[in-house]
């Protein structure tokens, strides 16, 4: 059998307890442990209490509804990612401006800026592969002088592979060229949204759910509402009450929601994959640095992440990608594309006429590979997979 791209670890006895717990109280969907699990996370990434939704699918798809911009915006996005990210443009009635790459895969902020001043409204931000680039630095710093000057560009992170994940930021001191570096989280600037991912096989598995951060306490209860089709209150709530209480059953809805909402049986899952997932992506961090070794050693480029990374994926750039995934096959590896260049779908064909120049993009889509990555990988595995690399570059 293959060793394969993705293989998500639980641990099966605590899941089974916490699923357990949850059949024998009699309440499956959203309740107590999605209650728990909201705050435990957010006091994990360092925010006030975000949102545990059913996708980080969903959660992007609210946070761009969020924005209330008028229809046919233009938000600035990149191609080099899974279609969601930019089928929540479209879900919202928006306009994805494609901007281009650099070679570490994520968005170069200088074409971010230039769709900007092209006309994009908002941004959202892949952290590619779980890492934080030096360009999205330079892009918030940008955007706070455009602040200053009175005009507000709002971000999404779209955080799917980087649960767990840190940036690191120099803060000025004082006292002439005097900084430190502070390490806080990926997603816990308020300033902007964060969309996270506990699909079945991210750094932080459970079979699938999401999570969303908002920039206000106003926009977090107005998506509070708008996870459950708009309902102002949610069903456990309003059947959660005191033995001298009767039943509420009034509710009221203002606007049109959507079922994003999560359910106690993956929130007893995410519980449990949360007390390890540092544990885990420092595992990952390992396998990282075996293939930068081994990588190294054979010639062959690796996409370089960056310090505080939760390292989801691991890609090359190689020249004979068709051969080389047939070289692994051979080898008993299973390999991936991350990602297929969105503009090239024909859904977006109608976003052709507002893309930035894609020159980056263009010259290594056909090149990126994503090598076998889970905590089951081990470093003869990783030498035998750049072995097979080899035998084709």
């Amino acid at each position: 059998m293959a060793v394969q791209l993705f293989r998500p670890v639980f641990r099966v006895n605590e899941c089974i307890e916490g699923i357990r717990e949850v059949l024998e109280s009699g309440w499956a969907g959203q309740g107590p442990k999605c209650k728990k699990f909201e705050e435990e996370f957010s006091s994990f990434v360092g925010r006030p209490r975000g949102l545990y939704t059913n996708s980080a699918t969903a959660s992007l798809h609210l946070a761009v509804h969020l924005l209330d911009l008028p229809p046919g915006s233009k938000i600035a996005t990149t191609p080099i990612t899974f279609c969601s990210t930019n089928h929540a443009i479209k879900y919202a009635g928006h306009v994805p401006i494609f901007c281009d790459v650099n070679r570490d895969l994520s968005m170069g902020s200088e074409s971010v800026l230039n769709a900007i001043r092209a006309g994009a409204r908002a941004v959202i931000w892949v952290h590619h592969g779980g890492q934080v680039s030096a360009d999205f630095y330079k892009l918030m710093a940008a955007l706070d002088v455009f602040e200053a000057q009175g005009l507000h560009i709002p971000v999404i992170e779209d955080c799917a592979h980087a649960a767990g994940g840190y940036y690191r930021e120099q803060v000025y001191c004082g006292g002439g060229a005097d900084f430190q570096v502070v390490k806080s989280r990926i997603g816990s600037n308020q300033r902007n949204f964060a969309a996270f991912s506990f699909q079945a096989v991210k750094n932080m598995p459970t079979a699938d759910s999401g999570f969303l951060f908002c920039p206000t306490p106003e926009l977090t209860a107005r998506a509070e509402k708008l996870v459950w089709l708009g309902i102002d209150k949610t069903t456990f709530s309003r059947t959660n009450t005191s033995s001298d209480e009767v039943y509420k059953w009034r509710y009221t809805i203002e606007e049109i929601g959507w079922k994003y909402n999560a359910n106690d049986v993956m929130a007893a899952i995410a519980l449990v994959q949360l007390k390890y997932l540092d544990e885990d992506n420092a595992y990952r961090a390992n396998v990282y640095e075996w293939y930068r070794k081994h990588l190294a050693a054979a010639g062959l480029y690796l996409v370089e992440h960056q310090t505080g990374s939760s390292h989801h994926l691991v890609n090359v750039l190689i020249k004979n990608r068709e051969e080389a995934i047939v070289a692994m096959k051979k080898a008993g590896y299973a390999p991936g594309v991350h990602y297929l260049p969105n503009q090239e779908f024909p859904v977006y064909a109608d976003c052709a006429k507002y893309a930035q120049p894609l020159t980056v993009t263009n010259a290594i889509a056909e090149h990126i590979l994503t090598l076998p990555n889970h905590l089951e990988i081990t470093e003869d595995h990783v030498q035998a997979v750049v072995q097979a690399l080899k035998s084709v570059s």
